[in-house]
């Protein structure tokens, strides 16, 4: 018998901006657990309140707006204050059907840097898959 412990699953947040079909559609094919932001917050909510709902779960976020941690400076504070691990995915004109995909092949560098970042992280996943955390702007 092994002495480590099993690792928890990550259950992934689904920013609104992945939309409630394509993604959540090839996620489930392959049995990953998310939740997606229309099933909890209201269509216009600040980007604060989704932070706080992930950070509150435990959730991990995912998100196409790279101009949450590079422009918004109420949501960095939010980040900088709460419990939550961002992943930004570049390339904001891939079709729904790419960023799932991409999400699905990305999903073993997300899982392995959830259980070796501490808390609060910004990550981004490239449009070729490369899994790296970035720095927030002061």
């Amino acid at each position: 018998m092994s002495s480590k412990s099993p690792r928890k699953s990550i259950i992934l947040y689904l920013d609104r901006n992945l939309g409630t079909q394509i993604v959540p559609r090839l996620l489930t094919a392959h049995k990953l657990q998310f939740e997606i932001h229309d099933d909890h917050l209201a269509a216009d909510a600040p980007d604060e309140e989704w932070i706080e709902l992930c950070s509150t779960k435990g959730w991990i976020a995912l998100t196409k707006d790279a101009r949450l941690v590079r422009d918004n400076t109420h949501a960095i504070r939010a980040i900088r204050s709460s419990l939550v691990g961002i992943f930004v995915i570049a390339g904001g004109n891939m079709t729904g059907e790419q960023t799932g995909e991409l999400i699905v092949s990305s999903y073993s560098k997300i899982e392995k840097l959830c259980h070796r970042t501490t808390r609060p992280f910004v990550a981004k996943i490239s449009s070729r898959g490369h899994v790296v955390t970035v720095k927030l702007r002061k």
